[in-house]
């Protein structure tokens, strides 16, 4: 081999091990989280606060894999349903509970800029609530049955991190379109529960 081709071949490797191993293969991430939940179009919206983290793990620089979970703390929250409604002929009126945890995964984009990393995502996964169980239970007169507290969930959407040293970053938004699909004697007909989602925190890359 002549010293051209050694020469050549070390340019390649140097610039190959730049690309391969000067970004950060991935990060943690913790938040505070907000979601304003629309449970059913005849029951009033909720606005959750909560928290949680996330870990990502990428594959081209930019490219990842993200996987969060996310739990909300409860709510008390009036409902009512108007006398000749057929989830409640009589009419009733009472306070629910309300929680929802939250766990998905799915690909994550991060545009890295000097200091200003914007980046976009798409998930999938499940939640849970304990709001139509405890809706049901404090409904007198209600006529439907037992409601399920499982759903899938998708949600779409991106923040900015800002880098505050090589390995922290603060995250001031994170804002989401959140689809959750909680398929019950409540949400009959209107199965499509469209919500939104804010998160800010922390964020450690490695």
């Amino acid at each position: 081999m002549n010293m051209k081709k050694m020469i050549l071949i070390g340019f390649v490797l140097l610039a190959f091990g730049k690309t391969a191993f000067g970004q950060h293969l991935g990060e943690f991430s913790a938040n505070y989280s907000y979601m304003h939940y629309v449970p059913v179009d005849n029951l009033p919206t909720i606005n959750l606060n909560g928290g949680g983290g996330a870990a990502v793990l990428y594959f081209a620089g930019f490219f990842g894999i993200k996987a969060e979970f996310e739990g909300y703390a409860s709510e008390n929250v009036n409902f009512s349903f108007p006398p000749g409604s057929a989830r409640c002929p009589s009419g009733c009126t009472g306070t629910a509970e309300a929680n929802l945890i939250t766990a998905n995964v799915g690909p994550t984009i991060k545009i890295r800029i000097k200091g200003f990393q914007p980046f976009f995502e798409g998930l999938v996964g499940g939640a849970h609530t304990n709001y139509y169980q405890n809706v049901h239970k404090n409904c007198v007169g209600c006529v439907f049955g037992s409601p399920g507290d499982w759903a899938l969930d998708m949600v779409v959407g991106g923040g900015i991190d800002f880098k505050v040293t090589s390995h922290l970053a603060i995250r001031p938004i994170e804002a989401d379109y959140f689809l959750t699909r909680f398929i019950n004697n409540i949400t009959t007909g209107h199965n499509n529960q469209n919500n939104f989602r804010y998160q800010a925190g922390l964020v450690f890359e490695f």
